[in-house]
């Protein structure tokens, strides 16, 4: 994809609702990581559509919903807000000092934004 093919990737998601800085870092990390053999780019468990918290199977509406394949797969997860106010919820797994960065990268695009 190369250097060009990143940015321009990158520039059509800077629409989206993550602040950019995490963003950018995220995708780019990801699409560099395709140049060392990773088999995808990105895999996603799950879709705020599903609407998964409105599903009841006769013991009422979920509490709490988790993807657990995500740990070893890779992906993360994407799912409507708990209370329904039109939020997101996504679940990452990363390692401890991947986690680290991640969240220090979030909190400083929130500071931006």
């Amino acid at each position: 994809m190369g250097r060009a093919g990143i940015d321009r990737f990158i520039v059509a998601y800077r629409s989206r609702g993550m602040p950019a800085s995490v963003r950018s870092t995220f995708i780019r990390g990801y699409l560099e990581s395709a140049h060392l053999g990773s088999p995808a780019l990105f895999s996603i468990a799950g879709s705020p559509r599903l609407e998964i918290y409105n599903i009841d199977f006769g013991w009422g509406r979920p509490r709490k919903v988790e993807v657990t394949s995500i740990d070893k797969s890779g992906a993360f997860s994407l799912a409507d807000s708990r209370d329904g106010n039109g939020g997101l919820q996504i679940g990452i797994v990363l390692n401890k000092h991947e986690i680290e960065a991640f969240a220090s990268l979030f909190a400083s695009g929130l500071d931006t934004h």
